[in-house]
């Protein structure tokens, strides 16, 4: 993917669908935060022009869209920092959410920065720290052409933020291209936070290397202070174009990622994958493989375990699977007669999950 050089270029199918799983997400993020908080923030650290050369929209807008059009009724005031290091590109983004601003100003400040991602974000997290406060519950979209200009330093600061979650393309091509240039190992180590990625260069396969760098990086966000990773990969045919990864400190954050993944529809030759079992493509919507993690986990307990329990593991980064699958799942596994269910009142409807009820392992038929 090269960096394009005009003020406005053509959507990609890849883009396109990484900004379906935003749109989703915001759904969902806009109304759980902006009705409990005072105040929540979306950063897009690489906003663009904010629309493409036919008029499709560009994050910014998505953003802007999600919010203006949201059923809930959101109380918070919600701040929209659109951030743009070409002068071009944020001129044109400014002229595009003028009408935004006068019709949301009583609800919202939408501001456009000429400057770059690192530079706006650490002046924004120093004044914070500075003034003895934490940043409003953030959502950052880190979207760059290449690898510069993302360093992890700046992650971990906005990490340390309650609520604070983090939306980011991962170029695993563009570090597979220039991993052996000497000058690309500042703006690696920064990228990453360590040196560690230099082994990768000791890896031949490119699927072994981008699987190295993969874990790598998930390790690097979990140590900046993301306590869920969600990472899931986009392809054009057969050919991996970036990676998603998502951090928040949220397991309700984590779960809603995951079911944005899972409802987003497939565009053009375009698909997604699990970022640690490339076998599981999201868009089959099967759930046969989640059957088989809930039975590998009741078979560790060998107990009765809590529907309440169950839906907790369900919402982190232990399984790709959202906790909006679990009941379909475990009626499967109840009507097969792979699992008992059972409940305090002794009322519970079979293939029903009410709170309280507990499930385990059906016990093996006695000769």
């Amino acid at each position: 993917m090269s960096t394009p050089t005009e003020t406005v270029w053509a959507l990609e199918e890849h883009s396109l669908g990484k900004h379906i799983v935003l749109r989703r997400y915001l759904k969902a993020w806009l109304p759980i935060l902006g009705t409990t908080q005072g105040k929540i923030v979306f950063i897009d650290g690489f906003a663009g022009p904010g629309e493409y050369v036919k008029g499709e929209q560009g994050s910014p807008i998505i953003a802007l869209d999600a919010f203006e059009s949201h059923h809930a009724p959101i109380t918070a005031h919600v701040a929209f920092l659109f951030i743009e290091a070409d002068a071009r590109r944020a001129a044109h983004l400014e002229n595009l959410v003028a009408p935004y601003r006068k019709r949301l100003r009583d609800r919202a400040t939408i501001d456009v920065s000429h400057g770059t991602f690192h530079e706006s974000v650490a002046g924004i997290l120093s004044d914070i720290v500075a003034d003895n406060k934490i940043l409003a519950p953030a959502f950052v979209m880190i979207d760059p052409f290449g690898v510069s200009h993302t360093p992890m330093s700046v992650i971990a600061g906005i990490l340390k933020n309650p609520s604070s979650e983090v939306y980011i393309s991962f170029m695993a091509e563009w570090i597979n291209r220039f991993i052996s240039a000497p000058e690309f190992e500042g703006p690696l180590d920064d990228l990453l936070g360590t040196t560690e990625w230099r082994e990768a260069r000791n890896i031949p396969q490119f699927h072994a290397r981008k699987n190295f760098l993969f874990a790598l990086y998930e390790h690097c966000l979990r140590d900046a202070g993301a306590r869920y990773v969600v990472h899931f990969e986009l392809y054009r045919g057969a050919q991996l174009v970036y990676a998603i990864f998502f951090g928040t400190s949220s397991d309700l954050g984590c779960d809603k990622m995951k079911e944005a993944i899972w409802k987003a529809d497939p565009e053009g030759g375009t698909s997604f994958v699990s970022g640690s079992d490339a076998a599981l493509n999201f868009f089959t919507h099967d759930v046969s493989r989640f059957e088989k993690e809930i039975v590998v986990g009741l078979a560790k307990t060998k107990d009765w375990v809590s529907i309440e329990r169950l839906q907790k593991w369900a919402r982190g980064d232990k399984t790709h699977y959202h906790s909006g699958q679990l009941k379909k799942a475990l009626a499967t596994l109840e009507k097969v007669g792979v699992i008992d269910a059972r409940h305090p009142t002794g009322k519970r409807r079979r293939n029903t999950y009410p709170e309280l009820t507990e499930v385990r392992l059906a016990a093996p038929p006695t000769v």
